[in-house]
């Protein structure tokens, strides 16, 4: 295979892996907030956290979690708890959601890339 060939198929498997967790220019949550949002004409370096807020946030998803029963709002708490770097919490979180609800699709992303970040590759998989 020449170079070309093998410099190509390199560079389409990084932008896989490198947009494998967070797409889009802003995550808007359950209630209306965003976690984050890209600045407008810029190639981004990464995501412009909104970190700061998160604390709030995480009371404000908790208490509409439970006046609704939506589990979405517990999924975007641990989102966001994932961002704050409080993986064990996360995965707490994420593993009460997959007894209540199994197979949601965005419990299963989510879980992945915690385990991904907490080093647990093999449980990344499955």
């Amino acid at each position: 295979m020449n170079k070309f060939k093998v410099f190509v198929i390199a560079l389409v498997l990084i932008s896989f892996k490198t947009f494998a967790c967070l797409n889009g220019e802003s995550k808007i949550l359950k209630n209306g907030a965003y976690a984050y949002q890209d600045y407008d004409g810029f190639v981004p370096v990464g995501h412009h956290f909104f970190s700061g807020d998160f604390p709030k946030l995480i009371v404000e998803l908790d208490s509409l979690y439970k006046k609704t029963n939506d589990l979405d709002y517990l999924s975007d708490k641990g989102y966001l708890l994932i961002v704050l770097g409080k993986y064990q919490e996360a995965l707490n979180l994420y593993l009460n959601i997959e007894k209540r609800e199994p197979n949601r699709y965005s419990t299963a992303s989510n879980m992945g890339t915690l385990y991904e970040l907490m080093g647990e590759n093999q449980k990344a998989y499955t």
